[in-house]
């Protein structure tokens, strides 16, 4: 159990280190202003660039070259990057709404 923990850890850490990456390239998520909708699109794109990898490496039979798990990690850890700053952007809405007077506002529209 205690090596399960520390391997969740360990990805969580790879997952938070990307979203750094992420904010640097393209602005802190809190200046996105993107919809559902385009969220959903930016992790189809990454999620559709892991399995091209998968697809790569169907070609070795079960022998996988090292260099083709790391890729496809890379772009899962990417993909959970991007649906982390949807989860972000989400909580950012939520607490903007419950910080309103105007009440409920519906998703995807101007904040």
């Amino acid at each position: 159990m205690q090596d399960n923990l520390a391997r969740i850890d360990k990805v969580l850490a790879l997952i938070r280190d990307e979203r750094i990456v992420q904010d640097r390239q393209w602005a802190p998520v809190s200046q996105h202003g993107h919809s559902p909708y385009v969220w959903l699109a930016l992790i189809q794109k990454q999620l559709g660039q892991a399995a091209t990898e998968l697809i790569e490496m169907q070609k070795y039979e079960g022998n996988v070259p090292e260099i083709n798990r790391l890729a496809m990690r890379a772009q899962l850890i990417q993909a959970a990057a991007v649906i982390a700053a949807f989860i972000e952007d989400a909580t950012l809405f939520i607490e903007r709404m419950e910080q309103s007077d105007d009440g409920p506002v519906a998703i995807g529209a101007d904040t």
